[in-house]
């Protein structure tokens, strides 16, 4: 191990021994510039004093090689204006410590990241000097610029996909839009008979496949860009009640009732409308397809949740309650996973692709809402969604006067 000749090697002894087992380098250069430095000589500033056992396996030079001449001999020629300007801070005191990177020289001439930290002291009754600590970062630096790389891949792959997804839905709802329009004037058109059956048999696979691919592309249009959407406060009931009704129509059709019970009527949530709608309808649909007598029941309530941390949460609670075939527990633990569906082949008794659930789980979850379910095979299922309770409308808020609301 390389030694300090005394006094100084007495004073930095524990310094010195305590760098070389952490494995940190340590290099000791003067504070004040040599009696003898000529004016112009600042290029060489400045000179290692002494360098450990550490610091000399980040550079790869011998104590021989490196003892005594200045630091801009080894390190890179762009680190010497910072090197020049930090160290007359250093000089006049300006400067007590400081952290920075710059890049060595190995002797075998491949550049080395280090991390250098600086801090002006007394060894003895010597001069101040600067005692550097070194750190090699390469290894750091790889992982960053990796990082930096997979970035940067990730976000071409996004942007490729988002275009790949502009350009899919083009080319697959244009042409579905016009064999949905000529299927509907040819079904307004012809008698009853076997074409009129023909027609309303294209209508019925037209639809069919337009709400399959529309799913696709709203869950790949999700999983590229999901920062897309933007949360507004909407009073719940209200946007609950509306979208509700339009659901009424459909069950009339199907021959199934529908209750709608809402118990509140003050919650103020933040909601991307559209997208609430979507997932309202994703599960209402999907409980009216598998729903052949009875009853779908629509109803807002409240809860108060606890949470681990701070005070108890009030949250709109969302139940869509059906009286249909409902789920084996198996199934309903994996309802929620993309294209999972509890008849499979050919001849599954369902039309679907598996994505209405897993698309009301993401919107809900991108509102910072919860969502779950519960069914028993025969008996029907309940899907539930919950979001929290920003504010509550003011009673006393009149039709003619501005919507007033009290804070959470």
């Amino acid at each position: 191990m390389s030694t300090f000749e005394d006094p100084i090697a007495q004073a930095s002894r524990a310094i010195v021994e305590a760098a070389n087992v952490a494995g940190i380098g340590l290099t000791i250069f003067a504070a004040e510039p040599p009696e003898d430095l000529d004016e112009t000589d600042d290029f060489e500033l400045p000179k290692i004093l002494y360098i450990n056992d550490a610091a000399l396996a980040i550079c790869g030079w011998t104590s021989d090689e490196i003892t005594g001449h200045p630091i801009a001999k080894f390190v890179a020629k762009k680190n010497l204006p910072e090197i020049r300007k930090k160290w007359k801070e250093f000089q006049s005191g300006e400067r007590l410590r400081d952290n920075f990177e710059l890049t060595f020289i190995h002797k075998a001439g491949h550049p080395v990241p280090v991390s250098i930290g600086l801090t002006r002291a007394t060894l003895g009754a010597h001069e101040p000097v600067i005692i550097a600590f070194l750190t090699n970062i390469a290894e750091r630096k790889q992982a960053e610029e990796a990082l930096l790389a997979a970035k940067a891949e990730a976000e071409e792959i996004s942007r490729l996909k988002s275009i790949i997804l502009s350009n899919f839905s083009h080319e697959l709802r244009t042409p579905l839009h016009s064999i949905l329009g000529f299927g509907s004037l040819l079904e307004d058109e012809l008698p009853e008979g076997e074409l009129r059956e023909y027609a309303r048999s294209v209508l019925s696979s037209g639809r069919r496949l337009l709400s399959t691919v529309t799913s696709i592309i709203e869950l790949a249009s999700l999983e590229s860009n999901p920062s897309e959407m933007v949360l507004y406060p909407f009073l719940l009931s209200e946007e609950l009640e509306t979208k509700a009704e339009e659901f009424r129509p459909l069950m009339r059709d199907r021959g199934l009732r529908l209750y709608i019970d809402i118990r509140h009527r003050d919650q103020i949530v933040l909601l991307d409308k559209d997208r609430f709608a979507k997932a309202l309808d994703k599960i209402v649909v999907n409980a009216i397809k598998f729903t052949h007598a009875g009853s779908v029941r629509i109803e807002l309530s409240e809860e108060i949740r606890s949470r681990p941390h701070g005070p108890p949460e009030e949250r709109a609670v969302i139940r869509i309650r059906d009286t249909g075939i409902g789920m084996s527990r198996e199934f309903a633990k994996a309802a929620f996973e993309k294209f999972k569906q509890e008849s499979t082949g050919t001849s599954r008794s369902y039309e679907g692709s598996g994505l209405g659930l897993p698309l009301a789980r993401s919107y809900t979850k991108l509102m910072n809402g919860d969502i779950g379910l519960t069914s028993e095979p025969g008996k029907g299922t309940e899907v539930w969604m919950s979001f929290p309770i920003v504010a509550k409308l003011n009673p006393a808020a009149t039709p003619t006067s501005p919507m007033s609301v009290r804070a959470r």
